[in-house]
């Protein structure tokens, strides 16, 4: 039993204790009349009645109080247990925004990174493109040196068909095989003279 129901026993008992004695004290004397002490009675029994009555309905208002006190308690245990579960709720809604705050930070992390990235790609394609350019100017510049090697390489060959093609008007180089030849034919060595030089 809770200390509100305890203290509202307590104080009917002393408001059915004081009515008691309100009601011993208000008996009047009896009177000489012999008839009257049964009237008293009655009365005394019918005010004992009433309030054996009235301490049943307060005995009754009791049991509801305890019984609305009861269903109180029952209502405030599962408001807080909802309370709890909000609070659990609470929590892991937190512990979710905490992640993802760290999620977030993680991809502007990376983002950063990958911008840095991005940036050093810009500047490589950038020197690529002067690099290209300069091939570019080199492949030109050897496809010109190319062409006039070419051209020079043609011209002497032409020059050399030419010379080829052209008398010597130093010798065909076989001076030395004919100076042979004719010095045997001048010791009887050889049956007939060298062919002479045709310039």
């Amino acid at each position: 039993m809770s200390k509100k129901g305890k203290a509202l026993i307590g104080v009917l008992v002393v408001l059915l204790a004081s009515l008691v004695v309100w009601a011993v004290r208000t008996v009047p004397t009896p009177p000489a009349d012999p008839g009257k002490p049964q009237t008293v009675m009655r009365d005394t029994q019918a005010k004992l009645t009433q309030a054996s009555g009235e301490l049943a309905s307060a005995q009754a208002e009791q049991q509801q109080t305890e019984s609305d006190l009861k269903e109180t308690k029952n209502e405030l245990d599962d408001l807080q247990g909802q309370q709890r579960q909000l609070e659990e709720r609470s929590r892991a809604l937190l512990e979710g925004n905490r992640l993802l705050e760290q999620a977030k930070d993680e991809l502007l992390l990376k983002n950063d990174v990958l911008l840095a990235d991005n940036s050093r790609l810009d500047q490589s394609n950038t020197e690529l493109e002067k690099n290209n350019a300069g091939l570019q100017t080199d492949n030109s510049r050897l496809f010109t040196d190319n062409r006039m090697l070419a051209e020079r390489t043609e011209q002497l060959r032409q020059g050399i068909q030419i010379m080829s093609e052209s008398c010597n008007p130093y010798g065909d180089g076989r001076a030395s095989s004919r100076i042979i030849q004719a010095i045997l034919y001048h010791y009887g060595c050889a049956a007939s003279r060298p062919e002479e030089f045709k310039a």
